[in-house]
Protein backbone atom coordinates (compact mmCIF):
# COMPACT_ATOMS: atom_id res chain seq x y z
CA UNK A 1 0.00 0.00 0.00
CA UNK A 2 1.12 3.54 -1.04
CA UNK A 3 1.54 5.60 2.63
CA UNK A 4 2.78 8.94 3.22
CA UNK A 5 5.53 8.07 6.06
CA UNK A 6 6.86 11.11 6.54
CA UNK A 7 6.42 14.58 7.37
CA UNK A 8 7.98 17.92 6.99
CA UNK A 9 8.96 19.44 10.30
CA UNK A 10 9.28 22.95 9.46
CA UNK A 11 9.94 25.06 5.94
CA UNK A 12 13.20 25.52 4.22
CA UNK A 13 13.80 26.77 0.80
CA UNK A 14 12.91 25.28 -2.07
CA UNK A 15 15.55 22.68 -3.12
CA UNK A 16 15.44 23.93 -7.39
CA UNK A 17 16.60 27.27 -5.80
CA UNK A 18 19.98 26.67 -4.49
CA UNK A 19 22.89 25.01 -5.53
CA UNK A 20 23.86 21.81 -5.55
CA UNK A 21 26.63 22.31 -2.65
CA UNK A 22 23.77 24.25 -0.42
CA UNK A 23 20.77 21.18 -0.69
CA UNK A 24 22.15 18.75 1.73
CA UNK A 25 22.11 20.94 4.60
CA UNK A 26 19.06 22.24 3.30
CA UNK A 27 17.18 19.18 4.10
CA UNK A 28 19.11 17.76 6.98
CA UNK A 29 16.57 17.03 9.73
CA UNK A 30 13.92 18.48 8.21
CA UNK A 31 11.94 14.50 7.85
CA UNK A 32 10.43 12.59 10.34
CA UNK A 33 8.04 9.99 10.28
CA UNK A 34 4.90 10.83 10.57
CA UNK A 35 3.80 8.02 13.07
CA UNK A 36 5.30 5.08 14.58
CA UNK A 37 5.77 2.43 11.95
CA UNK A 38 6.53 -0.32 13.72
CA UNK A 39 5.22 -2.71 10.91
CA UNK A 40 8.69 -0.92 8.62
CA UNK A 41 10.77 -3.45 11.11
CA UNK A 42 12.72 -5.82 8.13
CA UNK A 43 10.67 -3.90 5.38
CA UNK A 44 12.01 -2.98 1.74
CA UNK A 45 10.33 0.46 1.35
CA UNK A 46 10.04 2.28 -2.38
CA UNK A 47 10.27 5.64 -2.12
CA UNK A 48 9.25 7.90 -4.79
CA UNK A 49 9.67 11.89 -5.24
CA UNK A 50 9.41 13.55 -8.96
CA UNK A 51 12.61 14.70 -10.12
CA UNK A 52 16.07 13.66 -8.83
CA UNK A 53 18.90 16.57 -9.07
CA UNK A 54 21.80 15.66 -6.28
CA UNK A 55 19.54 13.23 -4.20
CA UNK A 56 20.02 15.14 -0.94
CA UNK A 57 16.02 14.67 -0.58
CA UNK A 58 15.77 11.58 -1.56
CA UNK A 59 18.87 10.63 1.09
CA UNK A 60 17.52 12.17 3.84
CA UNK A 61 14.24 10.60 3.42
CA UNK A 62 16.13 7.00 3.23
CA UNK A 63 17.96 7.66 6.21
CA UNK A 64 14.80 8.54 8.57
CA UNK A 65 12.83 5.47 7.52
CA UNK A 66 15.93 3.38 7.81
CA UNK A 67 16.22 5.11 11.38
CA UNK A 68 12.81 3.46 11.74
CA UNK A 69 13.18 0.52 11.07
CA UNK A 70 13.33 -0.12 6.90
CA UNK A 71 15.77 -2.79 6.41
CA UNK A 72 16.46 -1.49 2.90
CA UNK A 73 14.51 1.70 1.15
CA UNK A 74 14.92 1.81 -2.47
CA UNK A 75 14.30 5.52 -4.78
CA UNK A 76 12.39 5.67 -7.73
CA UNK A 77 11.80 9.32 -9.42
CA UNK A 78 9.75 10.52 -12.45
CA UNK A 79 12.88 12.27 -13.92
CA UNK A 80 16.86 12.74 -13.08
CA UNK A 81 17.84 16.47 -13.38
CA UNK A 82 20.97 16.48 -16.10
CA UNK A 83 23.94 18.62 -15.11
CA UNK A 84 24.92 21.04 -17.94
CA UNK A 85 28.09 22.33 -18.27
Amino acid sequence: PCREMLVKLYDVPRQHTLPGNKRRGNVFGIFATAEEFSYLDGKTILLADDIKTTGSTLSECAKMLKIAGAKEVCAVTAAIAKRIG
